[in-house]
């Protein structure tokens, strides 16, 4: 199953670092009740992203998702 998210996971990396290369992105390897909660960190400030499963595996097969995505995480990072 993690196997699955593998690209997702890159694709949602490559979308944070496309705003701001400096943020480390943490996805767990798991997700938890169908969410990944995903921690955004730059210098001493953290946040926390819920994103479920579903829209981390539309990054990946939707374009229009991924522009959506950006356009939330350009509001979080």
């Amino acid at each position: 199953m993690a196997d699955e998210f593998a690209a997702a996971k890159q694709r949602f990396v490559a979308l944070v670092h496309e705003i701001d290369p400096d943020v480390m992105v943490v996805i767990p390897e798991r997700s938890t009740q169908d969410v990944f909660r995903i921690s955004l960190t730059r210098g001493s400030t953290r946040r926390f992203l819920t994103i479920s499963e579903d829209d981390m595996l539309d990054l990946v097969e939707d374009e229009h998702a991924a522009a959506k995505m950006h356009a939330k995480l350009r509001g979080e990072v």
